[in-house]
């Protein structure tokens, strides 16, 4: 082999190694930022519902209505469990299982859990 040739297979490898070590990080900042945009919109989802549930709460609060059976579905805390327990016939992807936590014992708002499945 020449001087040449030696000089123009390390050149292609070196080019080749560059290559796939850009790509390779590449791929994972791609990655990366496709994750954080997913969290992001999860935690968007999270902070409507809970605005939406906190706002309806209040309504219900401060409308006087007495709270019997009749009316505890009403409450948001209550109707978001429903909303989880139907929300499986309407998402036929299984990748998101919403959950909602009550707190019966003290009647605090209970927190919200998004579980997404990727």
């Amino acid at each position: 082999m020449t001087i040449q040739t030696k000089l123009l297979i390390f050149i292609g490898v070196t080019l080749l190694c560059s290559f796939i070590g850009f790509e390779l990080i590449n791929y994972q900042t791609t990655k990366q930022d496709i994750e954080n945009s997913l969290l992001e919109q999860a935690e968007n989802l999270r902070n409507t519902l809970m605005a939406t549930r906190r706002v309806y709460h209040q309504q219900f609060i401060n409308s006087g209505v007495p709270l019997t059976d009749k009316t505890l579905g009403f409450l948001p805390a209550y109707a978001l469990s429903k909303i989880s327990e139907d929300f499986s016939n309407w998402d036929n992807s299984g990748k998101v299982l919403i959950m909602f936590l009550i707190n019966l014992a003290t009647q605090n708002m209970p927190p919200i859990v998004l579980n997404w499945k990727l």
